[in-house]
């Protein structure tokens, strides 16, 4: 028998002797001091509710809950202290309740303490009813459960936290459970995979009801899917590449990684989360990379020039088939070799200045013209390239040089020099025969016209009309002569002893060609007429002889009518275009290409006095100044002689 039981029963043998009302009281008294002192050390709050809803009666926990002393919590009702957003949740309860149609209220809701502070409740109420049933009181029950809702609101952040930052996540995220069957995915998953969320959870993954292939292309087997692999290996996967057949046969690839999901302490796994990355931009960009490395490769061995890749201490890399053509080595006798090895021994150096500064960063790239040794001894010239290549950070790796043969064009320099200098010691024997032509051989025909002449004033009287008309023949021939090598020295002249160009005034030489002409023009009773003319580089004494030429055969080859010249100008992109015009007899077409050679004339001397050389100089002083001559006529209805001048000539030239 336990003590509390001994206790009792001695103090039933004890009332046994006392009135039976006396031991009623008792007993009341005991059972409403059990009772206050259970009230008192309950660990839930309880209070008693008059029907008014004020409390009548609270123990210390609910104070210690609501934060209240009693006797400012006994002139309070429970809606006094409810949060604002639930002041009327136990209210609307109520009517049920004391109806009869509940059998008690049970909620949570917020309260707000004395200080300020809100403390979480979860609440019972029942109703206490008398004998007859009507309502008499409620007893509340309060627990105080903050300490489990700041929990659960705590989780719901972190949940959202992770949420947010699994669907921010670039990679898509699917979970499935132990069965293989999708429970979640986050916003990329979706993206990738193609489908939505609904539409993933609840299957086997994507794989069982998308169109998918493995790396190689072909069609993905069931026993191959990623899950299934990773359950029937018992191990993570790692860097899988599997495709999804989009409709228009595009295929997204991805790159798949599995993994258990455990807890803590636990062996066995309760589920399966698999990452997603679209990798297919990057294969994309993979397949580009082989293209252009094949297209490179291509392209080195195909390409017209030699191409070398050459380490910093100058010795080849790679080399393609042109460069082992120019150099005459094959390839693996160049791979490894120094560059100054097959370099001419005068040239080895040559390059060596430059390429440093393009590795100290001051230039791109750098060209020289440099000889090399072939195999075979012989020596080729290469136009030389050279560019370096560096690594992200700026760091030189090797250089990339370019050669070009060119022995052939150097061999063609040679050659031509040496043709100039031919042609230096031609254009000195052409001025010692123009020296010739002036003095030696006119000195001969002088005398010839000179005595001619003299015999026919001396022995006038002893010739017959016939010798008279032969000696005639001869002085004319003779002065003809004269002309000839005048004009053909002139001709010669003008490549041989042209001056430098100089910047004129191109109206000068023409005003200096018109006073040459002053008495043909006067003579004729001519009109000459010209626009503004501009200044370029040229030779004033050569312009004022192809006007005074082009003109004076405006002049010789005028119409009946009073002969009219203008000589006019058009501004060009790089040149001034002159046009000396006249309204002269004209030129048939067939001759528009002859009249410009030596010696042609059209007409018979005479008809037109001249040598037919006065074309042939103004073709080759326009030429010496670079441009062009042509001419624009029709018979009997003038003529226009067009040639060109550029506006600027190469510094120091002379146009020989």
């Amino acid at each position: 028998m336990t003590k509390a039981r001994q206790v009792e029963k001695a103090e039933e043998e004890r009332g046994r002797g006392r009135p039976a009302a006396e031991r009623a009281a008792e007993v009341v008294r005991g059972s409403e001091e059990l009772f206050q002192r259970t009230f008192e050390l309950a660990g839930l709050g309880v209070g008693y509710i008059s029907l008014d809803r004020r409390f009548m009666s609270v123990n210390n926990r609910l104070c210690e809950i609501l934060g209240y002393p009693e006797h400012e919590l006994l002139r309070l009702r429970g809606r006094d202290i409810s949060h604002p957003d639930e002041l009327d949740a136990i209210n609307e309860k109520r009517p049920q309740l004391h109806a009869g149609e509940i059998p008690c209220i049970r909620l949570e809701k917020r309260y707000v303490r004395k200080d300020r502070s809100v403390v979480w409740v979860a609440v019972t109420i029942v109703l206490e009813r008398d004998a007859a049933g009507k309502p008499l009181y409620e007893i509340a029950v309060y627990d105080d459960i903050t300490a489990r809702k700041d929990a659960e609101a705590a989780l719901v952040d972190s949940e959202a936290h992770w949420r947010a930052i699994i669907d921010s996540a670039n990679d898509g995220i699917i979970v499935c459970d132990r069965d293989m069957a999708v429970v979640d995915c986050n916003a990329a998953a979706e993206r990738i995979v193609g489908l939505a969320a609904d539409k993933l959870i609840g299957t086997q993954g994507f794989t069982s009801i998308l169109p998918c292939v493995a790396e190689d292309g072909s069609p993905l087997a069931v026993e191959e899917r990623p899950l299934r692999r990773t359950v029937r290996e018992g191990k993570p996967l790692s860097g899988v590449v599997i495709g999804i057949k989009r409709d228009d046969g595009s295929i997204t690839w991805l790159l798949v990684n599995t993994g258990f999901l455990r807890r803590p302490g636990e062996q066995s796994y309760y589920g399966i989360v698999a990452t997603v990355a679209d990798i297919s931009a990057q294969r994309r960009a993979e397949a580009a990379v082989r293209d252009s490395e094949a297209l490179f490769r291509t392209s080195f061995e195909l390409a017209s020039s030699g191409i070398a890749h050459v380490d910093l201490d100058g010795h080849f890399m790679r080399v393609n088939r042109r460069l082992t053509e120019i150099l005459g080595y094959p390839e693996n006798e160049l791979i490894g070799r120094s560059v100054k090895d097959v370099s001419f021994h005068d040239d080895r150096d040559v390059t060596d200045p430059q390429r440093a500064r393009v590795r100290a960063g001051e230039l791109e790239s750098v060209r020289f013209e440099k000889r090399y040794v072939r195999k075979n001894g012989a020596v080729v010239w290469v136009n030389l390239g050279v560019a370096l290549v560096r690594d992200g950070n700026g760091t030189p790796l090797y250089e990339i040089a370019m050669f070009d043969d060119i022995t052939e064009r150097k061999e063609a320099e040679v050659a031509l020099h040496e043709a100039h200098e031919e042609l230096k010691r031609s254009n000195s024997e052409l001025e010692q025969f123009a020296y010739v032509a002036s003095h030696d051989l006119q000195e001969p025909l002088r005398m010839v016209s000179s005595y001619t002449q003299l015999l026919g004033r001396r022995y006038a009287d002893k010739f017959d009309p016939d010798a008279k008309e032969f000696m005639a023949y001869i002085v004319d021939g003779a002065a003809r002569m004269k002309q000839l090598i005048e004009d053909l020295l002139a001709y010669s002249r003008v490549g041989t002893k042209g001056k430098d160009f100089k910047p004129v005034e191109v109206g000068k030489p023409l005003r200096r060609a018109i006073t040459n002409l002053k008495a043909a023009i006067e003579e004729s009773g001519a009109s000459v007429t010209y626009d503004s003319l501009p200044t370029i580089p040229a030779d004033e004494v050569q312009l004022a002889q192809l006007f005074q030429n082009l003109m004076g055969n405006a002049l010789k080859f005028r119409s009946p009518s009073v002969p009219r010249i203008h000589i006019g100008v058009q501004e060009k992109e790089d040149a001034f275009e002159f046009a000396v015009r006249d309204n002269g007899i004209g030129i048939e077409p067939q001759y528009f290409e002859r009249i410009f050679m030596v010696f042609q004339r059209l007409h018979n001397k005479g008809e037109y006095p001249g040598t037919g050389i006065g074309l042939a100089i103004c073709k080759k002083v326009v030429e010496r100044h670079g441009g062009h001559i042509r001419v624009e006529s029709k018979t009997g209805e003038g003529s226009a002689f067009i040639f060109t001048l550029p506006k600027q000539q190469k510094e120091g030239t002379n146009g020989g």
